[in-house]
């Protein structure tokens, strides 16, 4: 029953620190997209469901990077160290997924398929149209941890 407490409390602090990362809805709707996307390719079932999410948790903060995270380097890397915490994947462990999400994102948009269109509508806040900024790219390609 105590193990059982505990589960359940882990499990509650790793919510809490999600949400605090997505608090803005932007970065919700980003996540979603980019794991829909993944749904599209089982070769995302090599890298595992929860460096997937956590890549695409990371990745959408980054993008839709909260003004108090400075750019969208600090943004990843921050997201990355608060994640950590109950993931324990260290910084940078998933960049490599990162990198083929971006990817993902470019034959998403050069097909307009069906996960594509229906997160360029208002209501999903035209989230499939956002760009990859060149300097979260150079970070994302680089694996650089700091």
């Amino acid at each position: 029953m105590a193990s059982q407490r505990a589960g359940d409390s882990t499990k509650t602090d790793r919510r809490v620190v999600i949400l605090n990362i997505l608090e803005e809805r932007h970065s919700l709707n980003v996540t979603d997209f980019l794991l829909e996307l993944a749904l599209l390719d089982s070769s995302y079932r090599n890298f595992g469901g929860s460096k997937v999410a956590h890549a695409s948790v990371c990745l959408a903060y980054a993008v839709a990077k909260n003004e108090r995270a400075g750019s969208e380097r600090d943004a990843l890397i921050g997201a990355e160290r608060e994640l950590a915490v109950c993931s324990r994947l260290a910084v940078a462990a998933t960049r490599t997924v990162m990198r083929e999400l971006v990817e993902e994102m470019k034959r998403a948009s050069e097909e307009m398929n069906v996960v594509w269109k229906e997160y360029c509508s208002e209501q999903m806040g035209c989230v499939s149209l956002f760009e990859i900024p060149p300097t979260l790219m150079q970070l994302i390609l680089s694996n650089d941890r700091v």
